[in-house]
């Protein structure tokens, strides 16, 4: 596309009201992003908002309200977590992070605008996994499933949620193939089993402390095997990978005994 037409222009005037375009300008910018979907009102928006229009701030802040909110509250952070990824959230998109790149300006148009928010913001509410010094503990099969609930099925959001977990099972199920036999008897012993290292000790007639360095050393190596696999997924961004190893982490005997379970 490289101009706009008058239906694209009404397009902007009927889904955001009272934000001005000054077309050649938002062309101009179109016109590097060559790339870009066909979500003209959206793409329009951000532009808006990138150009510091206080309309098109405000339609985002009423977007950000109704589709990132429920998804971090969905992921159970506290009211101070939520704001604070809110927070964080809205200065990355207009002014940008470390790099200085305002995150709005990445926003293709190839989906909704407001399924892309969702993704964004529980990327940042994954970064930002210690709130008020706790551990924000999510199931890896409701971690995105909150994403999109009590609204109506988002393409985009549905990508997502089966990407991350057929990337988690593959990079568990690749660490797990690796682990030796008795490596999975310990990890089923004290994951499932519910065996404490007193009773391991007994059961491989050795020390407790030996039993203790046998189930760090398979703990260890599971985990490091699932980075090594989630890293080399290349649909996944390094900051994906380092939270989704967070969560792994925090809750490795839970994750164990579901994925061991049946195995």
């Amino acid at each position: 596309m490289s101009i706009l037409t008058e239906d694209d222009i009404r397009s902007v005037e009927d889904r955001f009201p009272g934000v001005s375009i000054d077309a050649s300008r938002l062309v101009a910018w179109l016109q590097e992003r060559p790339d870009r979907g066909d979500q003209v009102p959206e793409l329009a928006l951000c532009w808006a908002c990138l150009e510091g229009n206080a309309v098109a701030i405000e339609h985002l802040e009423r977007l950000l309200q109704r589709s990132v909110v429920p998804a971090l509250r969905g992921l159970k952070l506290t009211t101070e977590g939520v704001d604070e990824a809110l927070q964080v959230l809205r200065t990355e998109l207009l002014v940008g992070g470390a790099s200085g790149v305002p995150k709005l300006s990445a926003y293709a148009g190839r989906g909704s605008l407001a399924g892309w928010l969702k993704i964004t913001g529980v990327r940042r509410a994954l970064k930002l996994s210690r709130v008020g010094q706790h551990e924000v503990l999510v199931d890896d099969d409701v971690l995105l499933d909150s994403a999109g609930a009590g609204e109506q099925p988002d393409p985009e959001i549905q990508y997502m949620k089966a990407l991350y977990r057929e990337a988690f099972r593959g990079a568990f199920a690749a660490s797990l193939d690796r682990l030796s036999p008795r490596e999975k008897n310990l990890l089923r012993q004290s994951a499932i089993d519910g065996l404490s290292i007193d009773e391991l000790g007994g059961l491989y007639r050795v020390h407790r402390a030996t039993a203790a360095r046998w189930l760090t050393a398979a703990r260890m190596k599971l985990t490091d095997g699932i980075k090594r696999a989630l890293s080399a997924d290349e649909r996944l961004e390094k900051d994906e990978c380092e939270s989704i190893l967070r969560l792994v982490q925090s809750q490795l005997d839970e994750t164990i005994r579901r994925r061991l379970q049946d195995s």
